[in-house]
């Protein structure tokens, strides 16, 4: 690195290679701040400020994590997308203004700190749910192409071994196809630990070197689907090239900066905590997805309150009725309700009695099913007159007894189906018609909101918005049962 004095009193440089440990050296001697520490912590606005000044002064070349990034390589990448309201503004920035000396740099500093470090909350929150979107979507297409390549003859797979029960291997298909999913959501969404997702997803883009995602764990609420024979022998090939390409402006357009702000700002892989800016903030995910989620919400209660008149259900089975939640583990659906697992984030209840005879108590009943089927992870629903079972669901599907009864779990739920009692209309095609007529929640608009930190913040704000939506589009004296204490 050389410098010469210019008329002006700045200074012009000339860069050439070096190690980190020399750079550090060299800025220390002349008075030049610059990351000190090898990692990235953009949130911070000090931080933010020696980051741009040292991108300009130091020829583009810095530590990111441990791992040489240059300007020959995928720095340009990250730098690019770091400011996110302009495309690509490094090489903007030197080809509109052309600086010569470092006094030339203090418009580009105060370019960058006015549209980037001013990010409030909302902002990052916002980021952070955008770029979370787009991780999943783009794990999730690979997720199902690797899925169907296994189902399209799974007799003759190589993976066939590790499929439970071949011969009801359509139920196996749904099962480790949603509990892939839910992975890949809870991972991007609320990382446990160091080996996560996004983690796995930065190293392959700061050393350049091709890679794979499981998709098991046995941290926390991962440890559900981690059971699943099938999903403990998958992994996920990503190629340094196509990470690449999927992050490309061409690919992504702007919301490239939102899925680089989740990949580097939002995880500590050195204290192995969420960094304190980083949450999934319902009221901002739920604002911009409203309709949707709405909509899919209020249809799904208007499918299952109709299994309930008269003509249907009601002449035959009325009176007491309980919605009973469990979980669907990688082995299939337990016994057990779902509180066991959830009762260190506050839930005490795994159960709502109703009778079927007072509206309101059913009204009141089946918007909670639909609420806490689109707020559980990996909630499994039974609904129950005394012993009979009046149907199964989970937040995506209705189902069917051999479904529930195809687990390798001890203690299956186990009883009588009301629709194979021929009452009626109470037949199996009939409820087959209802349940491949049934709407229920898209899973790529389900988020994981099972942060520690922020559930309770998370669950008061998501149980009072699914609330009003029921009271405004059903019956304003509709109240969700609340099945948490805090």
């Amino acid at each position: 690195m050389t410098f010469s004095q210019t008329k002006s009193g700045g200074f012009i440089s000339d860069f050439v290679k070096h190690t980190d440990s020399d750079l550090k050296s060299l800025l220390n001697k002349f008075n030049i701040k610059s990351l000190g520490h090898g990692r990235l912590y953009i949130y911070r606005k000090d931080t933010k400020a020696q980051f741009f000044v040292s991108v300009f002064l130091n020829g583009l070349e810095h530590a990111l994590d441990g791992n040489l990034i240059t300007s020959d390589g995928t720095i340009n990448e990250i730098h690019t997308m770091t400011n996110p309201d302009r495309k690509a503004f490094l090489y903007e920035y030197f080809e509109e203004y052309n600086p010569i000396d470092s006094l030339d740099f203090e418009d580009a500093v105060d370019f960058l700190m006015g549209d980037y470090a001013s990010l409030d909350q909302n902002k990052i929150n916002d980021m952070c749910l955008v770029g979370g979107n787009k991780l999943y979507n783009f794990l999730d297409n690979k997720f199902e192409l690797i899925m169907e390549t296994i189902f399209t003859n799974p007799l003759y797979s190589a993976f066939a071994q590790y499929i439970q029960n071949l011969d009801e291997s359509d139920n196996w298909y749904y099962r480790t196809l949603k509990q892939g999913k839910s992975f890949i959501r809870m991972s991007i969404d609320n990382p446990l630990g160091g080996d996560n997702i996004a983690d796995n997803l930065r190293k392959i883009l700061t050393t350049g070197e091709d890679g794979t995602i499981s998709l098991t764990s046995d941290t926390g609420l991962y440890k559900a689907v981690s059971s699943n024979t099938l999903l403990q022998q998958l992994k996920i090939p990503i190629s340094y090239d196509d990470l690449v390409n999927f992050l490309s402006y061409d690919n992504l357009g702007t919301t490239a900066n939102d899925v680089m702000y989740r990949l580097f700002m939002t995880y500590d892989v050195h204290t192995a905590k969420m960094n304190p800016t980083y949450t999934i903030n319902p009221r901002v995910y739920l604002k911009s997805h409203e309709e949707v989620i709405r909509n899919q919400a209020v249809d799904a209660y208007q499918e299952i309150i109709s299994m309930f008149d008269e003509e249907v259900i009601g002449s035959y089975y009325y009176g007491d009725t309980s919605i009973k939640f469990y979980t669907d583990y990688g082995g299939g659906v337990s016994n057990h309700l779902i509180k066991n697992r959830l009762k260190k984030y506050g839930m005490v209840k795994s159960r709502i009695d109703f009778n079927t005879l007072d509206l309101a108590d059913l009204r009141n009943a089946i918007a909670s099913m639909v609420f806490y089927s689109y707020l559980l992870p990996d909630v499994f629903v039974n609904i129950k007159n005394k012993q009979k079972h009046i149907l199964f669901a989970d937040p995506f599907s209705l189902h069917t007894p051999e479904y529930i009864f195809d687990t390798i779990l001890a203690n299956p739920i186990s009883g009588t189906f009301i629709w194979d009692l021929n009452q009626g209309g109470l037949t199996r095609e009939n409820y087959n018609t209802r349940m491949n007529s049934f709407n229920g929640f898209s899973h790529e608009i389900i988020r994981n909101f099972f942060q520690e930190r922020d559930f309770e913040s998370n669950f008061k704000v998501l149980l009072e918005i699914f609330n009003k939506w029921f009271q405004n589009e059903i019956h304003s004296d509709i109240n969700i049962v609340n099945l948490f204490e805090f």
